[in-house]
């Protein structure tokens, strides 16, 4: 116990500033429960913010990314005064190495910014002066802010991750993309027609998109007119596959109340892949075919990782809704997969020019996929499992409601009626046979 009172607050003068009435004493609890109250002069607090930038060889374009925030550092610098703080201090210096998990963080009551879980960092210091300081005890500590992991073990899996790996993806395939052949007015028309028949595809199925903001819709269509324009400029290949996949960049980052826009997105990627099967066809020449496989890879990637970060941000509200993305997104990475090894095949028999798709691309694509499906799998673990029971004889919409839940306001029932796929008829009775699902 402390002989100085570290609570104790100090009478303020009249007039003095409004934020000093809101500051609070310091104090820190280690894992073993240790409690250090502590004086202080100066607060300091920083906070990592994670932005990208890739510039795009050969060309004009710089990709810049949000990439999200780290968490808080609290660099301290703290003060123990009275006749026992060298043994408060002490305490205090000691705390700070016991062993420290996320699970098991120190707790900081921070004078100005709230309680926080906190590790300490770097190299603990005591420092004190018997002559100038006589009676006052230092002590220095970074504090950084943590969150626990008991819920599951890959904490690092985040939606961050599928988005930092997606920016790599799209460096390297535009980087590739370098080596489209466009110096004949040939070759340089054959990959108009190949790109404006994927804007055309993409563009018609943002174009089919449901509630999609004028927003949205705007820039959209300022991208789209932007890529026709870059065509009829003669831009090189790099900055028009660049501009392609910001067309989709413009939709898969809305967050999203159902999978309704992911599916959307999901079978618009398949229509583009799917219509690579035609132009292999019409592939006649080791240029005709190596421009497309160059061409199929930008587009490609860029759709599926895409994809896997439109997935991260949907509100899922049950469990089976995860796993029929989780279903999507691998079932559409076959695709991909499969149209990129049948280009690589038809070449392979080529005695002039051999493309071999680019092997640290396909790693990044496979790390998308695996890691998309990681963080998804996480979440799944706290939503509800699906359940279905048949009615033995005819019911309704609100019994059977508060049979399963308990409850009859707007949103149960809302969620009863969607995962029931409730309709016409079915508002006023529910036949004896009929197969209801519930959540729990």
């Amino acid at each position: 116990m402390s002989d100085y009172d570290y609570t104790t607050e100090i009478p303020l003068p009249k007039d003095s500033p409004a934020f000093l009435s809101r500051l609070r004493a310091g104090r820190f609890t280690s894992p073993a429960g240790v409690e250090s109250s502590f004086l202080f002069d100066d607060l300091t607090r920083s906070r990592d913010k994670r932005t990208s930038s890739h510039d795009i060889a050969d060309s004009d374009i710089t990709i810049l990314q949000d990439l999200g925030s780290g968490m808080h550092v609290f660099n301290f610098s703290v003060y123990f005064v009275g006749p026992n703080c060298d043994t408060e201090a002490d305490e205090f210096y000691n705390s700070l190495f016991e062993r420290y998990t996320p699970d098991k963080p120190g707790k900081l009551n921070h004078p100005r910014w709230g309680d926080l879980p906190v590790i300490p960092f770097g190299s603990p210091a005591q420092t004190e002066s018997y002559v100038s300081g006589g009676g006052i005890s230092h002590v220095t500590v970074e504090l950084r802010e943590t969150s626990s992991v008991s819920a599951y073990q890959p904490s690092v899996l985040s939606h961050y991750s599928p988005l930092d790996a997606k920016m790599k993806a799209r460096v390297t395939a535009l980087d590739k993309a370098r080596g489209i052949a466009t110096t004949g007015a040939k070759a340089y028309s054959k990959f108009k027609g190949v790109v404006k028949d994927k804007v055309n595809t993409i563009k018609s199925g943002i174009d089919g998109i449901t509630n999609l903001s004028e927003d949205a819709r705007e820039e959209v269509e300022e991208i789209h007119q932007g890529i026709l324009d870059s065509i009829t400029l003669g831009a090189t290949p790099a900055i028009i596959l660049a501009q392609v996949n910001a067309l989709v960049d413009s939709v898969v980052s809305i967050p999203q109340d159902s999978i309704d826009l992911a599916m959307q997105i999901v079978e618009m990627t398949k229509a583009v892949i799917d219509s690579y099967g035609d132009d292999v066809q019409n592939a006649h020449t080791s240029e005709d075919v190596v421009n497309l496989g160059l061409n199929f890879q930008a587009i490609g990637s860029g759709l599926i990782a895409d994809l896997a970060v439109s997935s991260t941000n949907i509100n899922f509200e049950t469990r089976d809704q995860i796993g029929h993305v989780i279903d999507s997104l691998e079932l559409t990475n076959t695709d991909y997969t499969n149209m990129m090894s049948s280009m690589a095949d038809r070449i392979e028999g080529n005695i002039i020019k051999e493309f071999t798709p680019d092997a640290e691309l396909d790693i990044t694509m496979h790390g998308i996929v695996k890691d998309t499906t990681a963080f998804l799998l996480v979440k799944s673990f706290s939503l509800k499992s699906r359940r279905v029971y048949v009615l033995s004889h005819p019911s309704d919409v609100l019994t059977e409601c508060w049979t399963r839940y308990g409850s009859l306001d707007t949103a149960t029932v809302d969620f009863f009626c969607k995962t029931n796929k409730i309709s016409g008829s079915d508002f006023i009775e529910l036949e004896a046979g009929r197969e209801v699902v519930e959540y729990v």
